[in-house]
């Protein structure tokens, strides 16, 4: 008997959803929620000699050593990159974090003035701390959720068999 098709978007949905709620309580990823699916769906493309994943997996890693997210997020998103490694997903995965991030930001500094933020900014920049530090990371917000909307969407639009405009068109100025 062959799995209804709905179950895929499903259960995605229902994993990262489970993986925010985690990480909103306890401001972690744990690792038995995010190794399982990133080393089985990386063994899967490996033995499939489809190694562009990788190259998501590198930035992912660069990102996580430059502080950019901390390393649950960036399993997961790994996992999420061994699923679908092609630029469709890597385009609606930032459309999503801008579309949600974009009004976070200015819900968190909307009582900052324009002057204090060019003051913080110059701060940073002069002292060379650009990217958060560890202690920042640590205090900060959960983000999980907001990169697992990403990976969300991407699941429901590949159920609906939407097509995705694909970055590299709209980067090179040829038409969708």
């Amino acid at each position: 008997m062959e799995t209804p098709a709905i179950l895929t978007p499903l259960v995605i949905s229902a994993y990262l959803t489970a993986a925010s709620i985690v990480d909103l309580k306890t401001h972690r990823v744990p690792n038995w929620l995010t190794l399982p699916p990133m080393i089985a769906l990386g063994a899967i493309r490996l033995t499939r000699f489809d190694l562009v994943f990788l190259a998501y997996w590198a930035g992912i890693y660069l990102c996580w050593a430059a502080h950019v997210w901390g390393g649950g997020d960036a399993k997961l998103l790994m996992a999420l990159f061994a699923l679908w490694p092609t630029l469709d997903f890597l385009w609606i995965e930032c459309l999503t974090v801008l579309a949600l991030g974009i009004p976070l930001l200015i819900a968190k500094y909307r009582r900052s003035s324009p002057g204090e933020l060019t003051l913080r900014a110059y701060s940073r920049l002069i002292t060379g701390d650009i990217l958060p530090g560890e202690q920042e990371l640590a205090a900060g917000s959960p983000a999980t959720w907001l990169l697992a909307c990403g990976g969300v969407v991407y699941s429901w639009l590949a159920w609906a068999q939407v097509e995705v405009p694909s970055l590299f068109a709209y980067l090179t100025g040829n038409s969708w």
